[in-house]
């Protein structure tokens, strides 16, 4: 014992020297490395300050050469005379390409006005006059460069750092200043390419220490700040000691980091450059090596420790291990036991589940040597004794006890297996089985079936174990329990699969769909009743045994065979397919098939569901009619919309067009008679296409009514072509034509679709053609029996179209494929029109053209000859009658509508043709004019131009209140004429159903209105 205790203190007394020494030589192997770190550190900063010293003192360097040459340069110029500004500029250009850093290269003159320079806008009239390298070049002949602090450019709108020096006049007084300014980003740029770490910063400073740039940037803090001087005690005094360059270390720096940095100034630009390591970014492997190293350390001096620990316990170890060696080998010996006893109640399963269960236990008993064994069920607070092994006269199975009488309910509690070898010394000694029984063995484990606890297995007796139940007996009885769960859980899927057949076969013969298996070779092995039926069986033996393709429509057959022989192979498939039944029906079905296998997995037959889809594959064929009625519909209507507005679009431009040609001043009275026509014709044009849109059923039917009105094609073409100068004018292009029929001859025809079809085909021509003439020749073709064959022909020198392109030149949105096409844009429209009126009129339009030469377009229309020449317009003949003047004269009408435009062209229509009137601006305001119900001085009205929806009272409730008043005083019955927008014969029947007379759309003409006003009028005029 003395020998021990003194080896003891032996081993103790070295490690405590090993450790102190270990200890010592990696503090100086750390302090060592930290002088490495830090002197490469200050290598990094000064190698990083020199080169970016270099790099600012070429810069300025090439930026005074380029500033000296240019300053040589004016002198020249001024010594001869003036700055030749446009060869300065060229000049200033030129310096400017071999300085990619340089902004541009700016001029001012002696008063600081910037006259020459890249983006100079001479209007800002921008001024140096105030700069402060200016004042002192101005100041001091011999200032030489000048570097001014970063500023935003006057010209430039930027950051930059502005670099100036001063020319002389002849006289060698002050002429001006040439200033280079830099982009602030060049410099960004050169000090971002240097790698400092993570942390490192480069600076540049003017020689008082203002910030010109630095990386990384602080924006957000005022040391950041473009000319903030706010910098450590270290750098101000080295900028104060005049040193030129050295390397320092700073505690504190802008951002709050310690640093070691390294300080140089730069005499060419009067700039300090300091660059910068974190000591975080410097030492960062030194402190991975200090943390290596003192891992290090630790674990030795731990192992050491561990070591002399595992020395004085090695002894001990050796005898505890002969003691446990014996242990598991008699633990081994038990578990291959149990084990070997596992296997023998495997073997039971051909038996009853009861007869299981009771060899199961008996075997149990005897390999853990005791008394009793129970397989329970547990059913909420009851213990029932499923089966049991036990002295004769103690326990049946049946018998049942209260769950917390037993010691199961411990075993369900910690939900694992339970062991007590001697229950008087355990913490559960207090149980009420032990009160009751005086159980002092037990062992058990919860069954599971599923995901459910089913109950117990478990064994006891009244004596104490001879031993410690060990890891093999707790390994036996828990497998125990799995072994009682799963044959508990196959003998329910046993009963639950008979039940399930019997419900299977019920369902399969009530099934509404097809269920049927079939054999590898195509033989039908069964089928329900819903399958008999598709295939017109009456019963099953008319198919059964037969070959199941024979049933297959043929069209269909080798795709059904594909599908089977996919099934075959192991693969799930799905078919639609026709069959032909046995007295002959045709049926649409769908099937999806899955392999059977028998119990080595072999494929065996194929199973299929399948369901009758006739009525679908019906509805279908019903939906994509639908669908391309739909389509077909959709498609009338792009259509139709796309060719409106390409119509509407041109008589717009005339409207549009005209209209600001009369507000041209200066005008005479040609040109606006001439304007006003061509505003009249365009309208007219847009108003018979909006009719046309009305009547949207007649479009889509191609029922389109031509007019008959007299027209001389001479004037038709001078109207078409003037919708059009302006734009053949802003081209260049000369727009010409000519009438080669007879001199003064007019016809009846449809004017307004001849304009818009000779319209169309100028606008085409405009469009194709970038230089050259545009001529029209209009004249007859043929005449025969009072009728003439028009002929219009409009040539272009445009780009012309390929012969194959012509045959669907005049097909509706069909356009030339190819880039100028693309870049001239179009509908694809105009042609498709041109061709469809041409018909309609009883002509053709045909194309000739050459790529690169242009094209020829010919378009013809038969018309009628008129019989007189002195017909002269409606409107004229209304507007000029002496009888229609006399007829008026005197008269007082009511306009009603509450748009201000409105009210004033109807109320100067009718001033014109000689009537009084008085506007209302609602139907209440009206019903107040003619029942007298506001003091007024002029006379009541003959007739109400009435328009029909209105705020506060519309056009119908108005004529409503009037007849109402007109009936209850015995008034005459007052012509009331709707004038409104709404042009639908839907609101004409509304408005003569409330009561009107009449019903004029708008827009309206002049001759119309007073045709309508005549009529009432004269109607009224005449004896009851």
């Amino acid at each position: 014992m003395e020998f021990t205790r003194h080896f003891r203190a032996l081993i103790i007394a070295g490690l405590v020297g090993a450790n102190i020494l270990v200890l010592a030589l990696a503090a100086y192997s750390l302090y060592q490395s930290r002088q490495q770190y830090e002197l490469r550190a200050r290598a990094l900063t000064q190698t990083a300050v020199v080169a970016l010293d270099a790099s600012v003192s070429g810069t300025v360097a090439k930026i005074d050469l380029v500033l000296r040459a240019t300053t040589d340069e004016l002198e020249r110029q001024l010594a001869t005379g003036p700055i030749d500004e446009a060869r300065m500029n060229a000049f200033l250009v030129r310096q400017t390409e071999r300085l990619p850093e340089v902004e541009a290269i700016r001029v001012a003159n002696a008063e600081g006005l910037v006259i020459l320079g890249k983006g100079l806008n001479k209007q800002d009239r921008p001024s140096w006059a105030d700069r402060d390298y200016f004042m002192l070049l101005s100041e001091h002949a011999d200032a030489g460069l000048q570097i001014s602090p970063p500023r935003i450019g006057r010209v430039a709108k930027k950051y930059i750092l502005g670099f100036s020096r001063r020319y002389n006049g002849p006289d060698g007084r002050f002429a001006g200043v040439v200033s280079a300014p830099v982009a602030l980003d060049h410099f960004n740029e050169l000090i971002s390419r240097f790698d400092l770490g993570p942390r490192g910063t480069i600076v540049l400073r003017n020689a008082k220490l203002g910030l010109i740039t630095r990386y990384p940037p602080l924006p957000s803090t005022p040391a950041g700040t473009l000319g903030n001087n706010q910098v450590s005690d270290e750098l101000r005094a080295l900028a104060e000691s005049g040193i030129a360059e050295t390397s320092y270390a700073t505690r504190n720096s802008a951002d709050h980091l310690e640093r070691i940095n390294y300080f140089r100034r730069n005499d060419p630009a009067s700039m300090l450059i300091i660059a910068g390591t974190a000591k975080d970014d410097y030492l960062a492997g030194w402190y991975s090596e200090l943390r290596a190293t003192g891992g290090l350390v630790a674990g030795l001096v731990v192992l050491s420790m561990i070591s002399v620990a595992f020395l004085l316990k090695l002894l001990d170890r050796i005898l505890s291990e002969l003691h446990q060696r014996r242990a598991l080998e008699e633990a081994e010996r038990r578990r291959r036991a149990s084990h070997q006893r596992l296997n023998e109640i495997a073997a039971f399963s051909h038996l009853p589940l009861t007869e299981q269960f009771h060899q199961a236990l008996l075997i149990g008993t005897e390999h853990l040597n005791l008394e009793f064994g129970i397989i329970s069920e547990i059913s909420d607070a009851s213990y029932r004794i499923v089966a049991q092994a036990s002295p004769p006269g103690t326990l049946s199975d049946g018998q049942t006890f209260p769950l917390g009488d037993t010691y199961c309910s411990i075993t369900l509690a910690r939900n694992r297996v339970i062991a007590i070898a001697d229950m008087g010394k355990s913490p559960d000694r207090g149980h009420p089985c032990y009160q009751a029984f005086k159980l002092e063995t037990y062992i058990g484990a919860p069954i599971r079936v599923g995901e459910k606890v089913f109950g117990t297995v478990n064994f006891s007796s009244p004596q104490p174990y001879h031993r410690s139940f060990d890891e093999g007996d707790h390994e036996f009885v828990n497998l125990l329990a799995r072994w009682a769960g799963s044959a508990i859980e196959n003998s329910n899927a046993q009963k639950r699969l008979a039940a399930s057949e019997l419900r299977l076969k019920a369902i399969v013969e009530t099934e509404p769909e097809c269920v049927k298996t079939v054999a590898l070779d195509g033989t039908l092995q069964q089928m329900n009743r819903a399958g008999l039926d598709m295939v017109e069986a009456d019963v099953a033996e008319q198919v059964v045994g037969r070959s199941v393709f024979d049933l297959i429509a043929p069209a269909w057959r080798d795709k059904f065979i594909a599908m089977h022989e996919k099934v075959m192979h192991g693969e799930a498939a799905s078919l639609e397919f026709e069959i032909v039944g046995l007295k002959g029906g045709q049926r649409w079905l769908e099937t999806r098939a899955a392999p059977l296998r028998d119990e080595a997995g072999n494929i065996t037959s194929h199973l299929a569901v399948t369901r009758d889809i006739t009525l679908k594959k019906q509805t279908e064929a019903s939906l994509r009619d639908a669908m391309q009625e739909a389509e077909t519909a959709n498609i009338a209507k792009s259509r139709f919309l796309a060719t409106m507005s390409h119509e509407i679009r041109t008589p717009l431009n005339g409207i549009l067009g005209m209209a600001q040609l009369l507000q041209m001043p200066a005008l005479t009275e040609i040109e606006r008679h001439e304007y006003a026509n061509t505003i009249l014709g365009s309208g007219q044009t847009l108003l018979t296409l909006l009719n046309d849109i009305l009547d949207l059923a007649k479009v889509d039917a191609g029922k389109l009514q031509l007019s008959r009105k007299p027209f001389d094609p001479a004037q038709l073409a001078e109207e078409s072509l003037a919708l059009h100068r302006d734009t053949a004018i802003r081209k260049q292009i000369a727009l010409d034509f000519a009438w080669t029929g007879p001199a003064g001859q007019r016809y009846i025809g449809d004017p307004i679709r001849l304009r818009q079809m000779l319209s169309n085909l100028v606008s085409n021509a405009l469009k194709f053609t970038d230089q050259g003439r545009i001529f029209i020749e209009i004249g007859e073709a043929e005449r025969e029996n009072g009728q003439a064959m028009l002929s219009f022909t409009v040539s272009d020198t445009g780009i012309g179209i390929a012969r194959e392109q012509l045959g669907s030149l005049f097909q509706p949105f069909v356009q030339v494929d190819s880039s100028n096409t693309r870049r001239h844009g179009g509908t694809g429209l105009g042609l498709s029109i041109v061709r469809s009126l041409a018909e309609l009129m009883g002509g053709t339009a045909v194309v000739d053209s050459t790529p690169g030469q242009g094209s020829i377009f010919r378009v013809t229309a038969r018309v009628e000859l008129e019989v007189t020449a002195d017909e002269v317009s409606l409107a004229g003949h209304a507007a000029n009658s002496p009888a229609g003047a006399s007829s008026t004269l005197g008269k007082h009408i009511l306009v009603v509508d509450d748009n201000d435009i409105n009210r004033q062209v109807v109320e100067t229509y009718l001033v014109k043709l000689g009537y009084t009137v008085t506007t209302a601006v609602n139907g209440r305001a009206a019903v107040d004019v003619v029942t007298g119900g506001t003091t007024t001085s002029t006379p009541p009205p003959v007739l109400v131009l009435m328009d029909c929806q209105m705020p506060e009272m519309n056009g119908f409730d108005a004529t409503h209140a009037i007849r109402d008043w007109e009936h209850a005083v015995g008034r005459p019955r007052l012509p009331i004429i709707a004038l409104t927008a709404s042009a639908f014969q839907a609101d004409r029947d509304n408005a003569l159903a409330a009561g009107m007379d009449d019903f004029l759309a708008k827009p309206v003409e002049l001759d119309s209105i007073a045709r309508t006003i005549n009529h009432w009028l004269e109607k009224e005029a005449l004896p009851a």
